[in-house]
């Protein structure tokens, strides 16, 4: 986290949208390695089990609105090395 108590987070944004649940789960774990929470976000555990699979559903990850900024750069920057496939909003 960035300081602030989880409790206080505020509103929580789509920061990427994952090819499947093993790629948002990466993005997660990337995330709070840096200090931003994060969680993973599909319509249903159905869904869910469809990402996984590569079935062709995507899964969201999501951050607190005030960590957009910053968790996009890091992605971004996951992205350039090759490390991302996942769209960025």
């Amino acid at each position: 986290m960035t300081g602030r108590d989880r409790h206080d987070e505020g509103e929580w944004v789509e920061a990427l949208v994952a090819a499947n649940l093993a790629e948002a789960d990466l993005v997660r774990s990337m995330l709070e390695a840096a200090g931003i929470s994060a969680r993973i976000e599909a319509e249903s555990s159905a869904a869910m089990l469809d990402g996984f699979l590569g079935l062709g559903r995507f899964v969201k990850v999501e951050v607190p609105a005030a960590d957009l900024e910053e968790a996009l750069a890091i992605l971004e920057e996951a992205r350039e090395i090759g490390g991302l496939s996942g769209e960025e909003e």
